[in-house]
């Protein structure tokens, strides 16, 4: 039977058009997208649109930048600037970790919940428990557990590059102990790559670095020194790890959410 030529369009538009929802449902959600012709796999990225506010410290990264102004246009609290200021950590921070993570939707849902007065903020002493309970259960060495003190001289540093940002809660000219989901978020994955990356400077435990720090403050260390070999393993194994963030059978996926689930982030 000889099939009429506006029956062959119609049903190839409708393929087309099939195939194209397919598409925008998956780029939508933030999942990987196959393209056929080029046999390769694509990913959403930056995860959401927001504008760049230059930070109010000099020679502070754009990326904080970002990450301030997204936190500015998150006041408004509704849930599409919410989850554009989780995306705008996790783009900046691992921006590796697809837009449709369950990461990211965990952290985002848990600002909404935190920012409509559903559940309660996040305190340093419950962030500190969380992290070394983890740290524990994965054999991290004892100098890589953290304290409050240590906790909360890092959001001091952090607090003059994103003021917006960090240390919202309470008065505006003491930081408090107390952090939104987004910020506790962001805070572990500044103190995890600090632990990976730089642990030379970890070593000795918590009370150590603190006090390193506070002296740093008056007397500023010389220039970059030059990486020892050790450094670039650690590098290497790290970058592994992160990457390998959402493997469920790799080594980082289960104490994440074990993390959270620590912290009360929804499922």
């Amino acid at each position: 039977m000889r099939v009429r030529r506006p029956v062959l369009i119609a049903v190839a538009t409708a393929t087309l058009a099939a195939a194209g929802t397919a598409v925008y449902i998956r780029w939508e959600r933030g999942d990987p997208f196959h393209v056929p012709l080029t046999n390769r796999s694509y990913f959403r990225f930056p995860c959401s649109s927001y504008t760049y506010v230059p930070p109010p410290q000099p020679g502070a990264i754009q990326a904080f930048g970002v990450i301030d102004g997204a936190a500015l246009a998150a006041r408004s609290n509704r849930q599409k600037d919410v989850r554009a200021l989780v995306d705008a950590v996790f783009d900046r921070e691992l921006p590796r970790v697809r837009c449709g993570s369950s990461f990211r939707r965990r952290v985002a849902a848990a600002e909404v919940d935190f920012r409509h007065g559903s559940s309660p903020p996040i305190t340093e002493m419950q962030f500190v428990d969380a992290a070394n309970a983890e740290l524990a259960i994965a054999g991290a060495p004892d100098w890589a557990r953290v304290s409050v003190a240590e906790i909360h001289l890092i959001r001091e540093g952090l607090r003059g590059l994103l003021p917006r940002f960090v240390g919202g809660i309470g008065s505006e000219y003491q930081l408090s102990d107390r952090m939104t989901p987004a910020e506790a978020a962001f805070l572990a994955m500044n103190l995890g790559k600090g632990l990976v990356f730089d642990a030379e400077d970890y070593e000795g435990g918590p009370d150590a670095w603190v006090a390193r720090t506070k002296a740093r403050r008056d007397a500023p260390p010389p220039g970059p020194s030059r990486p020892t070999e050790r450094t670039h393993v650690v590098l290497r194994e790290s970058v592994n790890l992160i990457d390998k963030l959402e493997d469920e059978d790799g080594v980082t996926f289960a104490p994440a959410n074990h993390f959270l689930n620590r912290l009360a982030f929804p499922p």
